[in-house]
């Protein structure tokens, strides 16, 4: 008997769950950077200068989980802290030149791995896999509760 659609699913989504961890491994024993840092380079790329707090929210993750991962980019001079003009209590989070060439140079990265590989699918297939990814996360969201 076939498996149901539901273990396939979630066969699949464990599958690339161990992908996903086996390439974060690599990453930081290759590359001294992590997927989440990578996130945070790609997403301040494509949006320009965000807060921690936009930046946290945008990639799922805590603003205090955030803030190492910004330490650490700063640190590899990838990403700077700016201040702004018009309120001085706001910081934004920009890449630098050195981040903006390690991502676009880097073909292997996941990313971008990732990215080639949906668009060599049709228009149609990306969004049949996006609203299937989509509805997958929301009813995880309504499921999940700890009461």
């Amino acid at each position: 008997m076939a498996d149901s659609y539901e273990k396939r699913i979630i066969r699949s989504l464990r599958q690339m769950t161990q992908y996903l961890d086996k390439h974060s491994r690599q990453l930081l024993k290759h590359q001294d950077i992590t997927v989440p840092q990578v996130m945070c380079l790609n997403e301040l790329m494509e949006k320009g200068a965000l807060t921690v707090a936009v930046l946290a929210a945008s990639i799922h993750l805590s603003p205090s989980t955030m803030v190492g991962i910004i330490d650490r980019l700063e640190k590899k001079k990838l990403v700077t802290r700016v201040r702004s003009n018009v309120d001085r209590r706001a910081v934004f989070i920009e890449v630098t030149e050195k981040g903006r060439k390690f991502i676009t140079a880097s073909p292997h990265l996941l990313y971008n791995k990732l990215n080639e590989t949906l668009q060599r699918l049709s228009e149609e297939n990306k969004i049949q896999v996006a609203n299937a990814l989509d509805l997958l996360i929301l009813q995880m969201e309504k499921s999940t509760s700890f009461s």
